[in-house]
């Protein structure tokens, strides 16, 4: 299901020329976003800013600048409904899907508005009239971004900038302030064929998909699973831990501040694919969406020795074993109750353009690392027999801070001190209390009840603080 908006115009052109990833325009190029001139003086609202969050390439979060002497007359209390920072969603342009569903193009954008803004000397947002506009989600401001670089004179206009650089299809491009110029920014890169314009096989750098998967943030698959059971899907994460022959990955949302996290079914695989999931490391997964009895999964993931390059392959792509779990504490009553959570998503199909996904939090949580503390032990029991014997089950309480008390379930591996003697249930005894505890939120269904039951799973002995 396609999640982004392009407009009509934006699609009439075919392309023919391959570029390079960050093309800037040729010679025979206008600059547009050089041309327009930002009028302080005009009737329209004006704020300096700085950057709280970039979100993708048509998206950021700003904080006003309190005094700011840029634009004296701004008021930051304008912000106060939206907590005193603004979520902008950029007027005129609609950038490749880089968050969700991820697009070709769609990482590129994002790095190229990331480093415009990382690296200017100031930034101002301007409204399209006389007022703060909203946009139906009720929550993110429709605004155009101005620029100063590092040792410039003027500002840039970011939007109209991203479209001449042909890194935006048009949103209502002439339906605005600077309709105009922006649909000659819009032309021009089409007419040159710069990177959304460019010829399908044209090579983008930062787009790990391809045309045999959906490539997609874990996000996107967590939140519409049902979309994707049975299918390659291509997706990225970090790997917090491997056991029973499962690698678990996860990955940071930035924009609702959201962990998401996926079980991938190594199954009895050795070699290079084991080295590639190891805690740590930031990896691309090729494989199938699919529910089995342990649940949401990526299967048939590999590694092929004799063709390193081939599609299908996992693949560490950042800095490997670098870059530690996460583990944040969550309370007991998080994987204890029931609660319902939100996510939008930028969705054409919906009548509003926002399609809404209510979840449970403890299903968000699943697959994702985690701590619990000061947790009393109220039973443990040994499974014995099978390949699990000695593995424990232990049932614990737990004060949340609104001062109600859940009960939790902590499910062990087969576990080994230091010096390798097994642990046993008599290091559990009832009424100890463990300190904390790091593991893997998992999910259990007991055949006897078929009631689903979440709890911690913990792979390893020095995951417990005692």
């Amino acid at each position: 299901m396609k999640r982004i908006f392009r407009s009509f115009l934006a699609l009439l052109f075919a392309a023919v020329l391959v570029l390079p990833v960050l093309a800037a325009c040729g010679a025979d190029s206008v600059d547009y976003a050089g041309e327009l001139k930002l009028d302080m003086s005009s009737e329209t609202k004006k704020q300096e800013v700085t950057i709280r969050l970039q979100i993708d390439g048509d998206t950021t979060h700003f904080n006003p600048v309190k005094n700011s002497t840029v634009t004296p007359n701004a008021n930051p209390a304008d912000f106060d409904k939206t907590d005193g920072y603004i979520k902008a969603r950029y007027i005129a342009i609609n950038t490749p899907e880089s968050t969700g569903k991820i697009e070709k193009w769609g990482k590129t954008a994002s790095l190229f508005t990331k480093e415009k803004l990382a690296s200017a000397e100031s930034i101002i947002i301007e409204s399209d009239d006389g007022q703060w506009n909203i946009d139906s989600t009720g929550e993110r401001y429709v605004l155009w971004i101005w620029y100063k670089p590092q040792g410039g004179a003027d500002y840039r206009n970011l939007n109209i900038e991203i479209l001449q650089n042909g890194l935006a299809w048009g949103s209502s491009t002439v339906n605005n302030r600077y309709g105009d110029i922006a649909s000659k920014a819009l032309m021009q890169a089409q007419e040159q064929q710069l990177h959304i314009f460019s010829p399908p096989n044209t090579v983008d750098e930062n787009y790990f998909g391809n045309n045999k998967a959906a490539a997609i943030t874990l996000k996107e698959l967590r939140c519409h699973f049902s979309e994707y059971v049975d299918q390659p899907v291509m997706v990225e994460g970090t790997v917090t831990a491997v056991y029973d022959n499962n690698a678990y990955i996860e990955d940071y949302d930035a924009d609702t501040g959201t962990y998401f996290g996926m079980q991938v079914y190594l199954h009895f695989t050795l070699g290079t694919l084991r080295e590639i999931y190891k805690a740590g490391n930031r990896v691309r997964v090729y494989g199938t969406a699919s529910e089995s009895t342990f649940g949401k999964q990526i299967s048939d993931v590999s590694y092929n020795d004799y063709d390193p390059d081939y599609y299908k392959n996992s693949k560490i792509v950042e800095n490997p074993g670098t870059l530690a779990p996460v583990f944040r504490e969550i309370e007991p009553k998080d994987i204890a109750a029931s609660r319902d959570v939100s996510f939008q998503f930028e969705n054409d199909d919906a009548e509003s353009g926002i399609e809404t996904v209510t979840l449970d939090y403890r299903d968000v949580l699943l697959n994702t690392s985690a701590t619990l503390k000061n947790l009393t032990v109220t039973d443990v029991y040994t499974t014995s027999k099978g390949d699990s014997t000695g593995a424990m089950t232990i049932t614990c309480t737990a004060k949340n801070t609104d001062g109600t008390t859940s009960t939790v379930s902590i499910r062990t591996e087969v576990l080994y001190d230091a010096n390798n003697k097994l642990v046993t249930a008599a290091t559990f005894p009832v009424g100890k209390v463990i300190k904390s505890v790091k593991g893997i939120v998992g999910l259990y269904t007991p055949e006897s009840t078929g009631d689903p039951s979440y709890q911690l799973n913990v792979p390893a002995f020095d995951m417990f603080e005692l």
